[in-house]
């Protein structure tokens, strides 16, 4: 039974055997009644618009929600903020050389001429 129709009344409604019905399309029942399930949704989703329309503020607050879960699956979510990407040898020796202390053997600066 698949939203209410048994296998009797789903072959006759597309016009096949019952035996040819379980033969090819008893795989599918899964996608049928998700198919179903959204035939339903979408009946139900007219009727609160419909009712909207009228000014029924609980349809107005119920599809309301609908919509806003809607989007909640279809907006992209934020991207995770990404790590620095880790320094090579040599930028990490020259940093260490800009940290260098000051003193007798420090670094000369860029004003002092080098002997």
């Amino acid at each position: 039974m698949i939203a209410g129709w048994t296998m009797a009344e789903i072959a006759t409604e597309i016009g096949i055997a019952q035996p040819t019905l379980r033969k090819h399309y008893f795989r599918q029942i899964e996608r049928a009644r998700r198919v179903c399930l959204r035939e339903a949704k979408g009946r139900v989703l007219m009727q609160l618009d419909a009712a909207a329309e009228q000014g029924n503020v609980g349809a107005m607050k119920e599809l309301r929600k609908v919509v806003e879960e809607a989007e909640r699956t279809v907006t992209p979510r934020p991207l995770p903020d990404r790590k620095p990407e880790a320094k090579g040898k040599k930028e990490l020796r020259q940093e260490l050389a800009k940290q260098a202390p000051v003193g007798r053997w420090a670094r000369p600066s860029d004003e002092e001429p080098l002997h």
